[in-house]
């Protein structure tokens, strides 16, 4: 959002909203806050003209060799001063730096809070990545800013005030000179920061790259593959050249900046030169004397002071109101998931089905899947058979809404699944992914993980991993269920295999109370033993459950009792493993390529 787009009132309105957002979550970080910016900020602000002033008086007692004690009064008070306005400073400083962790921290919550809603599609849009690394990387920390900018502009301000007051009654024509000349300062300043933002979004680009470099270079994950194909040097080449393009558009926004800046202090220089010769002049004709040369000289210091901080500190609220906009852009999206009211409602039978369901990634031409016509009930075991990319870990997807369908709708027990409850709609299902996470947690959470509501329930976490076959090795490990999963904070975790960690990951499965069961992929790590013995689980456990299962082995495909074949998108046959063994060709095929390593 830029300025120059709003009109007044929308500018005021959008000014209004922010500040009301951004004092909101100060008073909820730390009520003391307020009252300790509120008193320092009248204080600070006030100090230099008081001390100021107590400095002509000294100067004035110096000159009419006035009393000794009261020279030290003036002197003591000045200290006091000085002393009151440090004091206030300090406190000022630690409250501000509690109070901006807990700023930092409410708008991560807020974010977090976002991401939970935002329709998985989005990820695939680069917009909506420029967008999150944005506000994610730059505005946690504007929200305090703009309170600290905002009560220095308030300091600023008094100090303003309090020396135009005082210059009004030495002399207009100072005043004049120092406010015009101020004037181009400030102008100056704020089109120095939007300047900054015109390349937001393609410096954000290139920040991404940067730090996908950099993890890929540095993260465990990506070590061994990364030195056994000799990849260090082509990342570390393109992180070079993308740190190279973002040091370019930075350095054309810093020489535009540099100029700025040279123009902005010139000016405000300009008055005050101009204010000292006119006021040395009229001290040298004896229409001031020595202590008023004094007062006013520094008193005209104050106010250039003032103003030069005025133009730096508008420039940084209208940066910290620019970032602050782009959070508001972001909390505000409307392409959130959609949210029903319904909840499922508990039945001895389920029917999910799929009524002429297409389906295509944002920003493609190409369905992914193409008019699905399938339904599927309690008690079934299903098998998702097909080659790569023909729509299996899709349609999975689509069941377990990370997308909606671009055409037609999905019921379950005749409702429309968009029309359930979010979070009600999910409970109802437990899966393993491809991409399964390998949390580090403590073991025992992580199985809990499958239904967080009976994690106390040790007796049926330890029966699910004997089912995912996974018991062996937790209980050779010296802390068994109490291991944290991997040294990252623990030296003594546990380093876990890929077919461990498959094992654990369908244990979570089968610790959930789930209705439908979805396994995409879940024995890929895994020793045919295992496979085979975990496959048989499945079939026990999942009796009076609907099982959805993926996987290019066709071991469980015999085991089934029904097989969906998707050739392209679509699906092409429907049925028992004999049935297509005899009427799909690309079925048969499959099975074939496979079958001296599966056939039982």
């Amino acid at each position: 959002m830029k300025f120059k787009k709003l009109t007044i009132i929308e500018f005021i309105k959008n000014i209004f909203e922010i500040y009301i957002f951004v004092f909101k979550e100060v008073h909820k970080a730390s009520k003391l806050l307020l009252s300790v910016l509120l008193f320092s900020t009248i204080v600070v602000g006030c100090v230099p003209i008081f001390t100021q002033y107590l400095l002509k008086l000294v100067i004035v007692s110096l000159e009419n060799n006035e009393n000794f004690k009261n020279f030290l009064l003036l002197v003591g008070l000045y200290a006091l001063a000085l002393i009151i306005k440090n004091i206030m400073l300090n406190a000022k400083e630690y409250i501000n730096t509690v109070a901006s962790f807990r700023l930092a921290y409410s708008v991560q919550n807020k974010l977090i809070k976002k991401i939970k809603k935002v329709e998985y599609k989005n990820f695939y849009s680069t917009g909506f990545q420029n967008l999150y690394t944005t506000v994610s990387q730059n505005c946690q920390n504007e929200v305090f800013t703009l309170v600290f900018s905002t009560v220095l502009l308030l300091t600023i301000i008094i100090q303003i005030i309090g020396s135009c007051i005082v210059i009004v009654n030495f002399n207009m024509f100072v005043l004049a000179l120092l406010v015009i000349c101020t004037i181009p300062s400030i102008i100056i300043n704020i089109n120095a920061k939007r300047k900054q933002f015109d390349k937001l979004d393609e410096r954000s680009f290139y920040l991404r790259k940067m730090n996908y470099g950099y993890n890929v270079m540095t993260e465990k994950i990506f070590v061994n593959e990364s030195r056994l194909f000799g990849l260090h040097d082509y990342f570390y080449n393109k992180r070079k050249y993308y740190f190279s393009e973002y040091i370019r558009l930075w350095k054309i926004i810093g020489k535009k900046e540099f100029f700025y800046k040279i123009f902005s202090v010139i000016f405000p220089c300009v008055g005050v030169l101009i204010s000292f010769l006119w006021i040395i002049f009229q001290t040298t004709k004896n229409v001031y004397s020595i202590s008023d040369f004094v007062f006013y000289s520094g008193i005209i210091i104050i106010l250039q002071l003032a103003f030069e901080s005025l133009a730096t500190d508008i420039s940084q609220s209208y940066k910290s109101i620019s970032y602050i906009n782009k959070l508001f852009e972001f909390l505000k999206m409307k392409n959130e998931i959609l949210d029903g009211k319904e909840t499922i409602k508990s039945a001895d039978n389920y029917v999910l089905e799929f009524n002429n369901v297409s389906f295509k990634y944002p920003n493609c031409e190409k369905f992914v899947l193409k008019d699905i016509n399938l339904k599927i009930k309690t008690g079934e075991q299903i098998a998702l058979v097909g080659r790569n990319g023909c729509g299996k870990t899709t349609l999975i997807g689509l069941i377990l809404r990370i997308f909606d369908p671009t055409e037609g709708t999905i019921l379950l027990n005749g409702i429309d699944i968009k029309n359930y409850n979010f979070e009600n709609y999910l409970k109802f299902f437990s899966a393993v992914f491809q991409d399964y996470q390998q949390y580090s947690v403590n073991l025992h959470d992580y199985i809990s993980f499958g239904n967080l509501s009976d994690s106390k329930n040790i007796s049926k976490i330890k029966e699910a991993t004997i089912d995912a076959t996974a018991n062996n090795f937790i209980e050779k490990s010296n802390k068994a269920f109490k291991s944290n999963l991997s040294t990252k904070f623990d030296k003594e975790g546990l380093e876990l295999s890929g077919g461990q960690w498959q094992k654990l990951a369908i244990a979570r499965v089968f610790f959930s109370n789930a209705n439908i069961l979805i396994f995409d992929e879940p024995t890929s790590s895994l020793d045919a033993i295992s496979e085979s013995e975990i496959y048989k689980n499945i079939q026990n456990i999942g009796k009076n459950k609907i099982s959805i299962f993926v996987s290019h082995r066709m071991y469980f495909s015999k085991m089934a009792n029904r097989i969906i074949y998707i050739e392209n998108g679509v699906i092409l046959n429907d049925g028992k493993h004999e049935e297509l063994m005899q009427n799909c060709c690309g079925y048969r095929e499959l099975f074939d390529e496979q079958a001296n390593k599966y056939i039982v």
